[in-house]
């Protein structure tokens, strides 16, 4: 691993124009360019699921329904919001 990562240092490092935070600013568009919300520092508080298939979550005391649900909270909160059915 330590060889790939030199190999990529002295080829020249490529990051994204602008920064990292481009590749979410990206990301947020083209989740609200079809259709999507974005919430951030929501307090999600449960992921619902309904036959064994993600279909909204909870979040200030309010559901929200949705077909498809991204999270970057990492795998464990992630799978401490979901039923005990469902985590490993």
């Amino acid at each position: 691993m330590n060889i790939g990562v030199l190999d990529h240092y002295c080829e020249g490092a490529l990051y994204p124009v602008g920064g990292t935070h481009k590749i979410s600013e990206s990301l947020v568009h083209t989740i609200r360019h079809f259709g999507g919300t974005v919430l951030t520092k929501a307090a999600v508080t449960k992921i619902l699921v309904e036959d064994g298939r993600a279909v909204g979550v909870e979040v200030c005391n309010q559901t929200i329904k949705c077909n498809n649900i991204i999270s970057d909270a990492g795998i464990r909160m992630t799978l401490s919001l979901l039923p005990e059915a469902y985590r490993w």
